[in-house]
């Protein structure tokens, strides 16, 4: 099975994702993470994060991440220069998503995006 419903209620369907893409954006991750190149890894993160949400059929969350990707930005920006081993944990995070899309396991992949989430959001909450 390709499709699933997220706790969220998001659908995904790893078939409308294309590897070439994903590929992609992780490389430039994994080159930014080498680099401690905090902003280029968050613009990258951002592209990574919009092609994801652009494949959830979720009418809601799509303008939603488009209000708040700046504040993301900027916030982002100070939390990963304070402990730069978060944006190594956030690209291990991606990586284990992408897998499981590849694998065209969506369980796991929905789990890992959810984990994703859940880690990303108290991250910001610890240094609000």
């Amino acid at each position: 099975m390709s499709v699933a419903y997220s706790k969220s209620g998001w659908l995904i369907n790893c078939e409308e994702i294309q590897p070439q893409n994903i590929e992609q954006y992780l490389q430039e991750q994994r080159q930014t993470v080498d680099e401690k190149n905090t902003l280029e890894f968050l613009k990258s993160d951002s592209e990574f994060h919009s092609y994801l949400i652009q494949i959830i059929d979720n009418q809601f969350i799509i303008p939603t991440f488009k209000n708040i990707r700046e504040r993301l930005f900027h916030h982002g920006n100070l939390i990963y220069k304070k402990n730069p081993g978060l944006i190594k944990q956030s690209l291990d995070e991606h990586i284990q998503i992408i897998e499981a899309i590849k694998e065209k396991n969506v369980e796991n992949a929905v789990d890992f995006m959810e984990q994703h989430l859940q880690n990303s959001k108290k991250i910001e909450l610890m240094y609000v």
